[in-house]
């Protein structure tokens, strides 16, 4: 996963203007790791994962709940523009 985000980070230039995918932007890496329950009784895991996502923007640790929450809350977003 790293070595594709690595890739498309120094090549990002190339991919747009030569390839014409104008559009094309870094991309970022999610990581899931189980639910928010598992981790709150595990202090060695919230400290890894909170260490990790303070310093790296391009992989970041979530848990399973926080994609449920985040695609719900796109899906309300959506829904009241429509």
């Amino acid at each position: 996963m790293l070595e594709y985000i690595d890739y498309c980070a120094e090549t990002q230039g190339y991919l747009r203007d030569t390839l014409h995918l104008t559009r094309f932007r870094e991309p970022t890496g999610i990581l899931l790791i189980g639910n928010e329950a598992e981790i709150e009784k595990d202090n060695r895991k919230q400290q890894l994962k909170a260490a990790w996502n303070k310093n790296s923007a391009k992989l970041q640790i979530r848990t399973y709940d926080a994609l449920v929450r985040a695609v719900e809350q796109r899906v309300q977003a959506h829904d009241k523009d429509h």
